[in-house]
């Protein structure tokens, strides 16, 4: 019988890490936040059949973890970061043009956009994550997705 850990970490652990990947900024610092993530749930004693919402659970959890080790590590402030390529930018500037505009945004929208591109959380999801309504984290991303469109340059450009 396979331990329900390791499943829930089988299933999980590779969004889970491309989350922490964006909200750190560092493959190091993204597989630290996993571990603690994992490490959490096993010294908390949490039953993992008795999560009604794992991936929303374990995005929680990744959201502080990140956090406890950001301060801990007294990082910048979070920025998102990836691999989607910004349109009408060349090749060798897409990525710091992209950072640059995802760094732009506060943090709110950061850990939305964060979890909505890199967990692909629904909204629902995200808002029983970060503590808030659904329609809140919706109104966030619409607002990062509208501020992302002014700081990068469109097809036209």
């Amino acid at each position: 019988m396979e331990d329900p850990v390791a499943a829930l970490y089988d299933a999980h652990a590779a969004w889970l890490w491309r989350t922490a990947r964006s909200l750190l900024g560092t493959a190091a610092d993204a597989e630290d936040a996993v571990q603690e993530v994992f490490l959490a749930l096993v010294r908390g004693g949490v039953e993992t059949h008795e999560l009604r919402q794992p991936k929303a659970y374990l995005a929680t959890a990744l959201i502080h973890a990140a956090g406890r080790l950001g301060r801990r590590r007294s990082r910048r402030a979070w920025e998102v970061l990836s691999d989607h390529p910004a349109p009408a930018l060349d090749h060798d500037h897409q990525d710091h043009r992209l950072d640059q505009a995802l760094a732009s945004l506060n943090p709110d929208q950061r850990q939305v956009v964060a979890l909505k591109i890199e967990a692909d959380l629904t909204f629902a999801e995200i808002g029983a994550a970060l503590d808030i309504s659904p329609n809140t984290a919706a109104s966030r991303w619409r607002l990062a997705l509208d501020h992302l469109r002014r700081h990068l340059p469109s097809e036209d450009a």
